[in-house]
C-alpha cells in the first residue's frame, strides 16, 4: 500500500515537471504491470531477467537511446548487478528531490542496503534473525550493526548501531561536529535526537549521548 501511495504522489508531482538535466543515480517509478527487466537494451539480443509492477521504486543509473527507444539502466531490484527497463515504463522522480540538500545520501542508502528484501539478502546474505509480522505485512532483518524493516516488501526503516556503515560518511562513534559538518543544521532537535528531514518522504535521525557522540542512526521512509 505504501508503494501505491508514493506512486500516486509522484504522478501528481510529475504533472508539473519540466525538462531538466538528469543527475544519475536517481529514483524512478514503474507505471506498468509485469514490466520486463532485461540484461541489455538491445531487444534482439536481450534476455528477460525479471519483472516489476506499477508503483515499484527503482534506482536509475544511466540511460541509453536505442533503435527501440530509450532504456534506463537500473540497479537490479532483487539480485546483485544491474538490469535495463524500457523508458516508456518509467517516470523519474521530480527535480525537487534531486536538488534537495543531502538527497544524494538517501540514494546512497538505497544502493547500499536495497529497497526490497531479496536485494538486501543478495547484498548481505541471510540475516541472523528474520522476524515476520504477517498481520501488518512487516519483515525485520537483523544483521550485525544494523536492522532493516520492510513493510509490504518495501524498505521502511534502517537502524544502525555499529560503526561499519554510514550515512553520507557520518557513522556511529563520530562526534556531533562531524554531523554538523556534513548535514548542517538539523530540522529539529528533540532531547538527544537530531532529526534531518531530507524530503517530504525521507528523513535521518541521529542519537547523541552526553559526550556529543553519535550512538545510533536511523533512516526512515515516510512518517
Amino acid at each position: 500500500m505504501k508503494r501505491k501511495i508514493l506512486f500516486a504522489i509522484s504522478i501528481l508531482i510529475f504533472t508539473y515537471q519540466t525538462a531538466f538535466a538528469i543527475n544519475y543515480p536517481c529514483v524512478g517509478y514503474c507505471y506498468g504491470n509485469f514490466v520486463n527487466l532485461v540484461d541489455n537494451p538491445d531487444i534482439n539480443n536481450s534476455n528477460v531477467i525479471g519483472s516489476i509492477n506499477e508503483g515499484e521504486m527503482l534506482i536509475i543509473l544511466d540511460e541509453a537511446e536505442t533503435d527501440f527507444g530509450k532504456f534506463y539502466k537500473i540497479e537490479n531490484p532483487f539480485n546483485e548487478g544491474t538490469a535495463w527497463i524500457h523508458g516508456n515504463e518509467i517516470e523519474l522522480e521530480y527535480e525537487h528531490f534531486s536538488k534537495s540538500k543531502n538527497y544524494g545520501f538517501v540514494i546512497q542508502v538505497f544502493q547500499n542496503f536495497g529497497l526490497y528484501p531479496d536485494k538486501t539478502k543478495s547484498i548481505f546474505g541471510e540475516p541472523f534473525r528474520d522476524l515476520q509480522d504477517e498481520i501488518i505485512d512487516e519483515k525485520t532483518f537483523e544483521y550485525p550493526d544494523f536492522r532493516i524493516i520492510f513493510v509490504n516488501d518495501f524498505l521502511s526503516r534502517i537502524e544502525i548501531t555499529g560503526n561499519k556503515f554510514n550515512f553520507g560518511g557520518v557513522q556511529v562513534g563520530n562526534s556531533i561536529k562531524q554531523l554538523y559538518d556534513v548535514f548542517g543544521e538539523p530540522t529539529k532537535i528533540l532531547g538527544n535526537l537530531f532529526n534531518y528531514k531530507i524530503t517530504e518522504r525521507d528523513s535521518f535521525d541521529f542519537y547523541i549521548n552526553g559526550k556529543g557522540i553519535i550512538t545510533k542512526m536511523i533512516y526512515q521512509l515516510g512518517d
